[in-house]
């Protein structure tokens, strides 16, 4: 692996990545709080916009699969190690966390809007990112 891509890929390169993501979409779920969520239209063709959407989320599943296979030659062990239990752990954050949210919060207090959902997701993974280096990738852990 050449200095670059080492580099890259080390772990102080993700704590930078992951802290910065984390700040950022923490900020960003206060401000999307604030903002009016727009009432999605009913699809003329639902058919088609299902069709449209299965297509895509099989071309991003390939393209997962692409990104996790250079990962695998590209990342040592701990590192690959490390991102997949990030991403494990800020999935079921994720999940859980949307779900209790829509428990949680008064349904005065309107709905969630795309951007403060991807801006949880991403805080998802950042805390899981950042629970994975505390306490590492060991059996168990």
């Amino acid at each position: 692996m050449s200095g670059f891509m080492k580099k890259l890929y080390s772990p102080p390169a993700f704590d930078a990545l992951f802290g910065v993501t984390a700040a950022l979409s923490a900020v960003g779920i206060f401000l999307a709080a604030g903002k009016a969520v727009p009432a999605v239209a009913a699809a003329p063709d639902p058919a088609t916009k299902g069709l449209i959407v299965l297509g895509i989320t099989a071309a991003a599943f390939a393209l997962a699969i692409f990104a996790a296979r250079i990962d695998r030659t590209k990342a040592d062990d701990y590192i690959f190690r490390a991102l997949m239990m990030s991403a494990y752990i800020g999935s079921y954050t994720f999940i859980f966390a949307l779900a209790l949210a829509t428990i949680a919060v008064p349904k005065n207090a309107s709905g969630f809007s795309l951007q403060l959902v991807v801006f949880l997701w991403l805080l998802s993974w950042s805390l899981g990112w950042g629970y994975t280096r505390l306490r590492g990738t060991a059996e168990g852990a």
